[in-house]
């Protein structure tokens, strides 16, 4: 029988206290620091992962954060090469933990499969890696743990290329804080039911003229350069709004009038003739308030829903206003339909129109350039008296400002044209009628905020590959510890640091103790003693070595 081989000796430290060799000293070994080091990265990939999760929105399968996309960029990529490095450097850890977990510490194969799986193993190299796997012999659990970091850290690459593909920048406009503003729009209730004589809400009519009294005011309101009122077209009507807040606004709301005219043709129905010389005459039934006349101006409005009473001497209006617009058009029109009527002299065209405007007193909201309004209460009867009257104000206007959509022949077109410029002109004309209110309306700034926007996919993909080998590989080097003679920890050394053979190659003296136990840092600490020389030595390159104590 064999005797036991007896247990290595105690050596003694500096100070003459002894020490065990068989127990290394942990904290130095790369086994002990990629345990550490993986598992401090995966609780702080956690903590990155739950921080950001706070600030994420998901909308549409998408995930959004308020960031920067080239920041957010650099971060993944600033994790994955965290990840992939401490991969490196967990592989001695992971190398020990599937040894201890296999409790097969021997490990036997070919001489050839041994340097091929030193080679994968130092150079993390993808063509010795599969080479070590093919290999036969129990080495190749080995090379199969290496490959899988390996593949593990080529898959890290391929879902951060991927998120890189996928996310997309935006800016996204957001309300600032709030500010206060006057932005009230208010009509004038001084307007009376019987002006004939006198002026009313910023209009003057009188027998002998018919003007407005701050023409300035009106042109710039129709030209939509005041500094105050504002022309939107939306909704197939005429919107009269305050002006926008000097500042870029993410949304205002203040109160305006709307108005939806519409025109239709009905130059035969009232029988448009021309007659003779200048003479263009029309008449239109009973159903058109037996509107008559002869087109003299360029263009002439009719409102024909404004009524008087006798008995209260007071005039009535209705909503919506009607009228009967007759217009002259000055021009050669190549091809034209039964609309427009040709008159005897030059090249002078007329046509009839049947219009009416509904009006209406709003609220509204601009939000990012998009109107929502909603109606109040109608006008009153003498402010609509007024709007009526406004509406057959600066007619000649309209008539010059839609000669280019008539020259085209196509009277339904221009009717619909002309309606569109006779609510705008309106506005203008009763814009004397308008001013600011007292009351505070409320708008924000706009505040652009850029974000970041990765699909779903991507994101859940990266997320994955990042964390869950993360787990598993850093769980598998805690069963390094369950080894009490350290042998994983020796072999796992064996194979990542190349350093052992050349520790080997020097140290002439050594026993079992030496060889199964003794930690690298030991191992090293000897290695200090020595001198070494490498080059040419009597004709041949090798390694010379001499003890300096």
């Amino acid at each position: 029988m064999h005797n036991p081989i007896p247990p290595p000796p105690l050596n003694h430290s500096e100070n003459g206290e002894p020490h065990d060799s068989t127990k290394p000293a942990a904290s130095s070994s790369p086994i002990f620091r990629g345990i550490v080091f993986g598992w401090i990265t995966f609780f702080a990939m956690l903590a990155v992962i739950i921080i950001g999760g706070n600030y994420t929105e998901i909308t549409d399968l998408h995930f959004v954060w308020d960031l920067r996309v080239n920041l957010f960029l650099t971060a993944v990529t600033v994790i994955t090469r965290v990840t992939v490095t401490i991969a490196g450097v967990m592989v001695p850890s992971i190398l020990a933990g599937i040894i201890a977990f296999d409790q097969k510490p021997i490990l036997r194969g070919t001489g050839n499969s041994l340097s091929i799986l030193l080679e994968a193993s130092i150079s993390r190299n993808l063509f010795s890696t599969i080479k070590s796997c093919l290999k036969p012999g129990n080495f190749r659990k080995v090379a199969f743990i290496i490959a899988s970091i390996l593949v593990w850290q080529y898959a890290t690459y391929a879902a951060d290329l991927f998120l890189h593909v996928t996310a997309n920048g935006r800016t996204q406009r957001l309300p600032g804080p709030v500010i206060q503003s006057n932005r009230t729009l208010s009509i004038s209730d001084d307007c009376t039911e019987d002006f004939t004589y006198s002026d009313s809400c910023g209009l003057s009519e009188t027998v002998a003229t018919q003007s407005i009294r701050d023409s300035t005011r009106a042109l710039r309101v129709y030209q939509n350069s005041s500094d105050t009122l504002q022309i939107w077209r939306a909704d197939g009507g005429i919107y009269l709004l305050q002006s926008a807040p000097p500042e870029k606004a993410y949304s205002y709301s203040g109160s305006g009038i709307f108005l939806k005219p519409s025109c239709e043709v009905v130059s035969n129905i009232c029988k448009l003739t021309a007659v003779s010389g200048a003479r263009t005459s029309y008449d239109c039934p009973k159903s058109l308030w037996s509107a008559s006349g002869d087109l003299f101006n360029t263009a002439y409005v009719n409102v024909t829903t404004k009524s008087y009473n006798p008995a209260t001497k007071n005039y009535t209006a209705l909503n919506p206003i009607h009228a009967i617009i007759s217009i002259e058009i000055n021009g050669e029109m190549q091809k034209h339909d039964s609309g427009f009527v040709h008159e005897v002299h030059a090249s002078l065209y007329a046509i009839v129109l049947h219009c009416q405007m509904l009006a209406h007193r709003i609220e509204y909201t601009i939000t990012l350039g998009s109107l929502e309004a909603k109606f109040l209460s109608n006008f009153t009867n003498p402010q609509l008296l007024v709007i009526g009257s406004a509406s057959n104000r600066w007619t000649q206007r309209v008539a010059f400002d839609t000669e280019d959509v008539a020259w085209q022949g196509n009277s339904q077109l221009f009717a619909d044209a002309l309606a569109q410029k006779w609510a705008q002109v309106t506005l203008a004309a009763f814009s004397g009628a308008v001013k600011e209110g007292e009351k505070g309306y409320l708008y924000y700034p706009e505040v652009n905020k850029d974000q970041t926007i990765a699909p779903f996919s991507s994101v859940i993909v990266y997320l994955l590959v990042i964390n869950f080998p993360f787990l598993i590989f850093a769980s598998l080097g805690l069963f390094s510890f369950c080894d009490v003679k350290r042998d994983s920890w020796i072999i796992s050394e064996f194979f990542c640091r190349p350093q052992r053979l050349l520790c080997y190659s020097l140290i002439e003296k050594h026993h079992v103790g030496d060889l199964c136990s003794t930690t690298l840092k030991e191992q090293e600490n000897q290695f200090a003693k020595f001198e070494c020389q490498v080059g040419f030595i009597e004709g041949h390159f090798g390694l010379k070595k001499s003890q300096n104590i």
